[in-house]
């Protein structure tokens, strides 16, 4: 099932101010809906083919579920002259074969025959179903790399025979050189390391309940209340915190804090909590301003009432006294399946465990018997630390080096 659309694309300095661009789409499945070029539908399956007017091929998208997995480039002149860059999740390659058509475009002009130089990329990290409107992986664009022929390409090196390039991609660069300027996702992860991003995606990748509803909500490039946005930073949170969401909304964007410093021996599964917890700081603060779960803004203003001003007090309460407690500890549970964990080994308890960092101050933990609240402080240590802790041993890995 093959649908066509004409895209026009932003080029400032040109003489149209505009390059037309034409998109193929190849649904696996059923005709999509509301398909534009920033929105792929969460559950859309298929390729899609941008070309310019001319029918001259730029890329091929190959899209799972709402989420971009991998794409292809075929060119005919030398890949070493023509500078390419890769999302920071993807893996390329990149090889020349003897080819005279590419869906259905003729390569070999006037003759039967072209090389075609091919670099395809994938995206190796596993992910739990679709992530709504507009997923793109949502790591930046990194440093381009020219694109030689022959060899596997790691990101930000060169690409078989090609040299490392200078000159970043970015969205005034549009489709007249290589670059391709894929819709944001409004989880800004740009300001993180490498190793950092990397746990955010695969945690946002296996969420499958309700943190999978709200990462959603974060998803796209759609303006205030439509999306909802973060972005994340390293900073200090005073008080020795492992991370704070600040409590005023900036420019449309929640602000995540992480203390950098204090993670640097944190178990990828102590990581993966903090950023569980923040984000459903980030999302209160947005459910609080732009009500779009009538149920879920009563309640916070109810707790507003009894808890407030504080933002922390009212969230926190609000995490222990209803059910976000017990999907902090099952999306948990999710991120440590995909991270290669037998949860079943680590146990129901852990992840409940888990699920109460950052709470200890509220209500209802201080009812819970000191047996219970020693056992959750060294099991939040133990991963914390990662270390052993007042005879607590870590079950998680080092996160970052």
């Amino acid at each position: 099932m093959i649908e066509e659309s004409l895209l026009f694309v932003e080029q400032p300095g040109s003489e149209e101010g505009y390059s037309v661009l034409v998109a193929r789409y190849f649904s696996y499945g059923q005709k999509s809906k509301e398909m534009t070029y920033h929105r792929i539908p969460k559950e859309w399956s298929g390729r899609m083919d941008i070309f310019t007017y001319s029918e001259r091929h730029l890329r091929t998208f190959e899209v799972e579920e709402g989420r971009l997995t991998s794409y292809h480039i075929y060119q005919i002149d030398d890949p070493s002259k023509r500078i390419q860059t890769h999302n920071a999740l993807m893996i390329c390659s990149s090889f020349t074969v003897e080819f005279p058509y590419i869906y259905g475009i003729h390569m070999g002009i006037g003759s039967n025959t072209a090389t075609l130089s091919i670099t395809s990329c994938h995206n190796p990290n596993p992910f739990g179903g679709g992530a709504g409107s507009g997923s793109w992986p949502s790591a930046p664009i990194v440093s381009p790399t020219y694109t030689g022929s022959g060899g596997g390409s790691g990101i930000g090196s060169p690409s078989g025979g090609g040299s490392t390039g200078t000159t970043p991609c970015n969205n005034t660069n549009h489709f007249g050189s290589d670059c391709i300027p894929f819709p944001e996702e409004q989880i800004d992860l740009s300001s993180l390391s490498n190793c950092h991003r990397e746990i955010i995606e695969r945690l946002i990748g296996s969420t499958q309940q309700e943190f999978k509803r709200i990462f959603q909500k974060f998803n796209g490039n759609q303006p205030v209340p439509a999306n909802y946005n973060i972005k994340f930073n390293y900073g200090d949170c005073g008080g020795g915190a492992t991370a704070c969401t600040d409590s005023r909304l900036e420019n449309g964007f929640a602000i995540i804090r992480i203390n950098q410093k204090g993670n640097e021996n944190a178990t990828d599964l102590s990581f993966a909590k903090t950023i569980l917890h923040e984000t459903l700081h980030a999302y209160l603060l947005f459910e609080e301003k732009f009500p779009s779960n009538c149920d879920l803004n009563c309640l916070l203003n109810k707790y507003i009432t009894k808890y407030g001003p504080d933002p922390n007090d009212v969230h926190h309460n609000l995490f222990v006294e209803t059910k976000f407690l017990n999907d902090i500890a099952v999306e948990l549970r999710n991120f440590a399946n995909v991270s290669g964990y037998n949860e079943n080994a680590l146990g129901d308890q852990f992840f409940k465990d888990m699920a109460w960092g950052g709470l200890q101050e509220t209500d209802i933990f201080k009812t819970l018997p000191i047996s219970v609240q020693t056992r959750i402080k060294n099991r939040l240590g133990a991963e914390y630390y990662n270390k052993n802790y007042s005879g607590t041993l870590p079950k998680g890995i080092k996160a970052c080096d």
